[in-house]
């Protein structure tokens, strides 16, 4: 048994090595046959077309280059290096525009948040902002406090950590009935957009020393049908649109900055707000949705082309209009 034993070991063993040959011979032929087609192909002829080839794509590449450029410059834009610019290529870079409040609810906080990458953009000037708005039945609200929205600091927004549901304090306490929005807003906040006592939209800058900039009363606002208003500030220029058409553009004597009769801490930034819950009584009228910020000015074709989409009727959450029987009319 011993020796038939040690006859089967040693035929195992055999057939072991001899598999390992021939497993060594195939991978030794297969080495040599791809040195030989890498031999063959990297011959100086073969070598030599490449690089031209090659050199020759990347020259007449830059040349083209170059040939637009030049156009682009001296004819017509062929690059377009910001959303909606005039330009047939688009050059990627960095999105710089976000948009808030667009989760079909209305929103209870400001914009930007403190994540984002406009947290430390300080929107005194030279910024843009677009919304969606939804105006119901006005007699429902009270009529000297019809505030759609207003830009101030975050108060508070320098405590650690810092929260997303930080209401600012200067607006806690609402407007007497006696008292005119904007001498009650005069200095607590920088900017804000309202209806006036005969349902017309005004946007009020309040810069430097507290001095108030207003556009005109934009009459015949859209009622019971949602549309779009962007306001767009440059250093010493602000214009307002709706639904895209220019409503009013007014140009003021010094940059328009932070309104500096505002108590503030010393290095700040300012935030866009949704309106504080008094607006809102006795019952709410004035819905919105998509805030989009821009931490610069952006062109007209830009305000034509933003997107999102003007939201849907649908998409402000609106709950039923009193003495209706839908939430819209």
């Amino acid at each position: 048994m011993s020796v038939a034993t040690g006859q089967t070991a040693s035929a195992t063993a055999e057939e072991i090595l001899r598999g390992l040959g021939k497993a060594s011979t195939a991978i030794s032929s297969a080495a040599t046959s791809s040195a030989s087609y890498a031999a063959s192909y990297a011959t100086p002829e073969n070598g030599s077309y490449t690089l031209n080839l090659l050199f020759y794509l990347v020259l007449y590449a830059f040349i083209l280059f170059l040939v637009l450029i030049l156009v682009h410059f001296t004819i017509y834009p062929v690059f377009k290096f910001t959303p909606g610019a005039r330009g047939l290529i688009g050059v990627p870079g960095s999105k710089d525009s976000i948009v808030y409040w667009n989760t079909k609810t209305q929103p209870s906080t400001y914009a930007p948040l403190h994540a984002d990458t406009l947290d430390s953009y300080p929107f005194a000037n030279k910024f843009s902002f677009s919304v969606d708005l939804f105006v119901r039945r006005m007699t429902d609200s009270t009529a000297t406090t019809r505030v759609i929205m207003y830009k101030t600091y975050a108060n508070g927004e320098q405590a650690t950590p810092r929260t997303e549901t930080l209401i600012p304090d200067p607006l806690v306490t609402p407007p007497t009935a006696q008292t005119d929005i904007a001498d009650y807003m005069k200095n607590k906040v920088s900017m804000f957009m309202y209806l006036t006592q005969t349902n017309d939209l005004v946007v009020t800058f309040f810069s430097g020393a507290g001095t108030p900039y207003s556009s005109r009363q934009i009459k015949n606002i859209p009622l019971y049908t949602p549309f779009r208003v962007t306001v767009v500030v440059e250093d010493k220029t602000f214009t307002v649109y709706v639904n895209a058409q220019q409503a009013f553009q007014r140009t003021v004597p010094t940059s328009i900055n932070f309104n500096s009769s505002v108590s503030r801490p010393a290095s700040t930034t300012e935030k866009l707000f949704a309106p504080p819950s008094w607006a809102d009584q006795p019952a709410k009228t004035i819905f919105l949705q998509n805030l989009q910020l821009w931490a610069r000015a952006i062109s007209y074709t830009e305000v034509q082309s933003a997107q999102p989409a003007l939201a849907l009727e649908a998409d402000f959450g609106m709950s039923k209009e009193s003495g209706t029987s839908s939430c819209g009319a």
